[in-house]
């Protein structure tokens, strides 16, 4: 939805050194609310890294299939951990 709109979710440096959507780098994480699939195990994992944690209440854009209305808000940071 982002890129449809001309808009990324990296920032910094992580639009050219991210994992380009095999979720394990962390680059693209957002907020989202609205209608959207559960998180996956691989997903999960990942948000127990630095610098993100579970309670931070985002998720990895690249794992996340839209499955209705959302609203999507990037965070500040390399890895968008700043909601």
């Amino acid at each position: 939805m982002l890129k449809e709109a001309g808009l990324s979710v990296y920032n910094g440096k992580m639009e050219q050194l991210n994992c380009r959507g095999a979720g394990s780098c962390g680059s693209c994480a957002v907020q989202v609310d609205g209608e959207v699939s559960e998180p996956g195990k691989k997903e999960k994992a990942r948000l127990w890294f630095p610098p993100h944690h579970p309670s931070h209440d985002v998720r990895l854009a690249c794992q996340t299939k839209v499955e209705g209305d959302v609203e999507v808000t990037k965070g500040r940071g390399l890895f968008g951990q700043h909601v």
